[in-house]
């Protein structure tokens, strides 16, 4: 009788310390939203953007297609915006979706589904534009899967300073905007107060283009 309640005894301790722990899934926080790491030893500057409904998450990552290596990763949340700058390349784009976080090597446990885009995506910069994508992501009953990839186009542009053309017109012309910008003055405007090209004040502002 003694062996019976002792075992008993045990059995119940053991229920008992399974219970006080706290399930795996729930043991591992959620990444925050964004970029998990870059090991690409690349300035990242070129826009991928998601759009992800709810009801699960998602792992992007980039692999160099050559030789197979990962250069970034970034956590998506799904339903939530989602956007990062990721070095210049072509890159093949893998994403890991599900919906209980078990850590970055598990990923999503048991349950994780992962597909794969089937061609390479490049991002690159132009003169004065920055060319990413915009992923788009919807939950199936198999899964999740990519149904649209469009450009993400950056401009920059010059904001020039309030009143530096007001001597002359409202607004210069493109041909007076590339002197300007060359060092060269136009033939038309020089006179007794000619514009100084070395005393242009302008900032730099970025929009989407595309």
């Amino acid at each position: 009788m003694k062996m019976f309640f002792a075992s008993v005894f045990c059995a119940v301790l053991t229920v008992l310390s399974l219970l006080s722990q706290p399930a795996f899934a729930q043991d591992v926080d959620r990444p925050p939203a964004g970029l998990m790491w870059n090991r690409s030893g690349l300035p990242a500057t070129l826009p991928l953007q998601i759009r992800s409904q709810g009801g699960a998450d998602h792992v992007v990552t980039l692999i160099d297609p050559e030789i197979g290596e990962q250069v970034l990763a970034g956590y998506v949340r799904g339903g939530s915006f989602f956007r990062i700058l990721v070095p210049p390349g072509e890159w093949r784009i893998r994403i890991a979706s599900g919906q209980l976080w078990r850590g970055e090597a598990a990923l999503f446990g048991p349950d994780t589904t992962v597909l794969e885009l089937p061609e390479p995506l490049q991002f690159m910069a132009g003169h004065s534009r920055l060319n990413g994508h915009v992923l788009t992501i919807e939950n199936s009953d198999a899964g999740q899967r990519v149904t649209g990839i469009a450009a993400r186009v950056i401009c920059h542009y010059a904001q020039w300073q309030d009143g530096l053309f007001d001597e002359h017109d409202d607004d210069p012309s493109e041909a007076e905007r590339r002197a300007l910008y060359s060092g060269a003055v136009p033939q038309d405007r020089i006179g007794p107060d000619p514009l100084d090209p070395t005393d242009l004040k302008f900032s730099v502002r970025s929009r989407i283009c595309a």
